[in-house]
Formats: structure tokens, C-alpha cells, sequence
């Protein structure tokens, strides 16, 4: 693995935790007057519907979940099976099966024939399947740790499924020895007739400047937006050269790239919100969820209070919330202060994270235009210590609906996605027994 990856995780390790319970007592939340006469959907069931599982499809991490192009199946990423999957949105019937494997890194060696740079900057060759065996790797030992994964679905048609895909690919360079596994994004244009790739393209960072690693991304019209990142903070903050703010303020904190249709960067969309540059929060919790609107990108993050436009414009702040992450944010930086100081390992858990930061925006749709902004919201004495707020808000950020919503333990909810042809917000569910998705209207 190269050495830049080794360092990221080594970071998420470290920075993801938090100082002994002890200190817990000295942190509270920030509870906000709430209006209770705005309009709220009761969200009736109208259907459940199974999701057919076999032997050889068994889904387990879903990182994508959405309806196809006239609402007649549902497409599903899956990480662990490597595939999408496609169901009948009527009957939950399996419908098809796409596993990716080594085609696509071999497409991608073989095209991309010159060197490529990356943030550390050392260049690669790619390595195609062909040459597996002159490096000292065969194919079974690659196929079995490295095979790419399809992560988003990006567009789709009638004939096509355009896909973010992360791939792990082996490399060589001139300026390190030994081969190396190089994690790349590309998008992908799957045939659903045959299932091969027709074609695909490498998001191109700045190599001097973002790590590609892009799990994340909407397509508006020909332009893809897709998630990077720092590569020399990265490097800087694993060495403890990144030691306060000012420090800090020195990088260019990149979140969200915009590419053209061949990946070649065009612009910086985004960068780390000042709720999280001031808290010390990075990118342990940086998670970051987008959405199209009229050809327009809105986006937002876990625990910051806006939702942004293009240029880090900020659109609106969230509205009639029951609780703020202000102050939790700013004793984040005491906590982080003192996890340096008496160098605790602990990881923070879910109590400890709710304690300061009750609110997470864990999902944005579009109903109709408007934004349909998804909380999961840290309550100490709901019996499940969680419900959900779902907001509806205009492009403008005017807050139209507010609904409660509580989770089922024995059936949790993994994901939403909203019908735009019968007005249905539509959940994912698991149980011991399967996975169902339920269909809810707006009433």
C-alpha cells in the first residue's frame, strides 16, 4: 500500500478519539426553543416490499441506494459483493446482477499507458493482469484483496449506468522500490445489456495538492463533483507539524472538486467548513452529502449548521432544530487539546459524540425541487437514545416541513431515497430476516 494511504488510516486511528468519560460531565448540550406549529407529514404506509436474497447475493454494506430513471427498480451498491444490484420497485423481485473484477483496473492500466502522479509526488505505471506475474503477484492473490467496488450511481438510462467507482490497482514507480497498490477514483459507463464497460474516466486531482479519494459524487450535466482532499495537510498532520489554528488555516482544506466529462479538475467546490477548522474536527467526521437541484449543487456536512452552494456560498442555516452542535463543537477543541496532552487512544462512542453534537445531517434529497434534509438526532432519554427529523426546505432555505420519525431496533433503517412518481419517501430497512424497503407517503 502506498505510503499515503498508510498515513490516512493512521490519522483516522488517531484522531478519532477522545479523553476518559470522566471529562464527559463537563460538556452539555445546547437545547434550542423549538416551534412546533409547523406543518409535519404523517407519512403513511402504503407498502412493504421484500428484497430477494440467494446464495450468492446476500447484501450487507450498502453505500448506495436509489430508483432508476422511471421508478420501475431499485439500484443498489453493495462494498462487500463488490456488485450493483437491481431489483422490481413493485415486488422486490432480483433483477440483475453487475460484479465488477479485474476488467476494470486492466482497462485503466492499458489506457492510462503514461506515468501517473499522485499527492506524494511520485509518479506510477499502472499494471494490467498481463504483467501480474513479472512483479511477483498473481491474479487469484490481487483478484482476492483489490478488486474495485462500485460505489455511487451517478446517471442512468435506459441502456447505461454510469457509476463512481474506487478502484485498488497495482503500480510501480522509478522513485520507490518495491510495487505498490495505488486507490484511484474513476467513473464508469456500465452496458446493462452485456455488463461490460463501455467507457470510463480517471478523476484528475491537482497531483501536487488532493488525494483522490472519492467515495462520494453527483453528476450536473456534464460536470462531476466529487469528493478530495489535502494531501500535504494529511502528510503534515500524521508528522504533528499542524499544531493550531493558524497552522491549520495555512492549507488549502479542499472537500469538493468539479470535473469536466474526461475527469480533468475545473474548479475547487468546497472546502472545510469554519465549525470544523475552529473545533479541531477534521477528517475524522468530515462527511460530506450533496444533491442536484435545477443543475445546482447543494451540499453539506455532519455536524455544521448550513447548507452550502457552489464556492462554499452558504445557501441557508438549518431552522427549529431542537438542539445546536455550536457549543459541542467548540469543546471539541478542549477535548482534543487534552487527547493530545494525555495521548488517549479511546475511541469516542456514540454517547460521547451525541453528548456535543447531537444533530447529524446524514442524508440529502430532492422532493419537487426542494431539499429534503435527514437528522439523526442524540436524545440521552429516548429509549433508543436517537430519532430522525426529516426538514423540507425551498432552495432559499425556507423551512416548509418538519416531521418526527422513530427507528425500529429489531428493524433499523439504513438509507432513504424518495419516489418521484407517486410522492413516496421510501426506507431501507434491515432485519434479522432481510431487507425491505417501505414506502411512505407524504399525507
Amino acid at each position: 500500500m502506498i505510503k499515503i494511504l498508510h498515513i490516512f488510516i493512521f490519522i483516522l486511528l488517531f484522531t478519532f478519539t477522545s479523553c476518559k468519560s470522566k471529562n464527559k460531565s463537563n460538556f452539555k448540550l445546547e437545547s434550542l426553543k423549538v416551534d412546533t406549529t409547523i406543518y409535519y407529514h404523517r407519512l403513511a404506509e402504503e407498502e412493504i416490499i421484500n428484497l430477494e436474497e440467494n446464495d450468492s447475493i446476500i447484501l450487507s454494506s450498502i453505500s448506495d441506494f436509489k430508483l432508476n430513471f422511471d421508478n420501475s427498480e431499485i439500484l443498489i451498491c453493495d462494498n462487500v459483493l463488490k456488485s450493483l444490484i437491481t431489483y422490481n420497485y413493485s415486488d422486490g423481485k432480483l433483477q440483475n446482477h453487475y460484479k465488477s473484477g479485474l476488467f476494470i483496473q486492466d482497462n485503466l492500466a492499458l489506457t492510462y499507458d503514461k506515468l501517473v502522479k499522485m499527492p506524494n509526488g511520485f509518479a506510477y505505471n499502472l499494471i494490467d493482469t498481463s504483467r501480474y506475474d513479472d512483479i511477483g503477484l498473481t491474479s487469484d492473490y490481487v483478484k482476492s484483496i483489490i478488486i474495485s467496488s462500485f460505489n455511487n450511481i451517478l446517471e442512468e438510462n435506459i441502456n447505461y449506468l454510469e457509476l463512481l467507482t474506487y478502484i485498488m490497482i497495482p503500480a510501480n514507480s522509478i522513485y520507490v522500490k518495491g510495487n505498490q497498490i495505488l486507490n484511484l477514483p474513476i467513473n464508469v459507463v456500465l452496458d446493462k445489456n452485456s455488463g461490460s464497460i463501455t467507457t470510463f474516466s480517471f478523476f484528475n486531482f491537482d497531483s501536487d495538492k488532493y488525494f483522490p479519494l472519492s467515495n462520494n459524487g453527483v453528476k450536473v450535466k456534464n460536470d462531476y463533483y466529487v469528493t478530495g482532499m489535502n494531501a500535504q495537510f494529511i502528510f503534515d498532520y500524521s508528522q504533528e507539524k499542524v499544531k493550531n489554528k493558524d497552522d491549520i488555516n495555512k492549507y488549502e482544506l479542499t472537500t469538493l472538486t468539479r470535473h469536466d466529462s474526461i475527469g480533468n479538475l475545473k474548479s475547487i467546490v468546497g472546502k472545510i467548513p469554519k465549525s470544523y477548522l475552529n473545533s479541531n474536527l477534521l477528517y475524522e467526521f468530515l462527511i460530506l452529502k450533496m444533491i442536484n437541484i435545477s443543475d445546482e449543487i447543494y451540499y453539506g456536512y455532519l455536524f455544521d449548521e448550513n447548507i452550502y452552494k457552489e464556492n462554499d456560498k452558504v445557501a441557508f442555516t438549518f431552522k427549529n432544530l431542537p438542539y445546536s452542535n455550536s457549543k459541542g463543537l467548540a469543546d471539541l477543541k478542549i477535548l482534543s487539546s487534552n487527547r493530545r496532552k494525555n495521548n488517549n487512544l479511546t475511541p469516542l462512542n456514540s454517547n460521547e459524540i451525541g453528548q456535543l453534537c447531537p444533530i447529524s445531517m446524514v442524508k440529502i434529497l430532492n422532493r419537487k425541487d426542494n431539499l429534503l434534509v435527514f437528522f439523526k438526532v442524540y436524545e440521552e432519554k429516548h429509549p433508543l437514545k436517537y430519532y430522525y427529523i426529516i426538514q423540507e426546505y425551498t432552495s432559499k432555505g425556507e423551512l416548509l416541513t418538519q416531521t418526527y420519525f422513530d427507528d425500529d431496533p429489531l428493524n433499523k433503517i439504513e438509507n432513504f431515497i424518495y419516489d418521484t412518481k407517486n410522492d413516496y419517501l421510501c426506507f431501507l430497512r434491515k432485519s434479522k430476516k432481510g431487507w425491505t424497503v417501505e414506502k411512505r407517503s407524504f399525507k
